[in-house]
């Protein structure tokens, strides 16, 4: 089955679980329009703060939520990148400021396109 093919049966099953709600089919789309811009490569790299702004959500909160949720329910799966230095709380205030501007990649994500995975 071909990508595209793929993408539709995806957003059917996303549409029709009832976990489900209007952010997380945003979201979902960003995504999958970042796929297809990284010329389908499994896994693809995101930044938070891009894909909220995309996505129309209000937060990185938010955003991160429905990322989470979209792993646990088996949408797709998120691996987040983390400096040593974010790991090990070092970050001041304005280096995480000036993070969330520019487009270094913070995660990577997987798409899980298969049919038959439950709702």
């Amino acid at each position: 089955m071909n990508a595209e093919k793929q993408l539709r049966s995806s957003f059917d099953r996303l549409a029709a679980d009832k976990r489900t709600g209007v952010h997380h089919l945003a979201l979902f789309g960003t995504l999958a329009r970042l796929w297809k811009d990284s010329k389908y490569a499994s896994p693809f790299a995101i930044n938070r703060q891009r894909v909220k702004e995309a996505s129309k959500l209000r937060s990185v909160n938010a955003c991160d939520q429905a990322l989470r949720e979209l792993d646990k329910w088996a949408y797709l799966r998120y691996f987040p990148l983390q400096s040593v230095g974010h790991r090990c709380g070092k970050r001041t205030a304005a280096q995480r400021n000036a993070a969330q501007f520019n487009s270094e990649p913070e995660g990577l994500i997987r798409l899980n396109l298969t049919d038959t995975l439950s709702s």
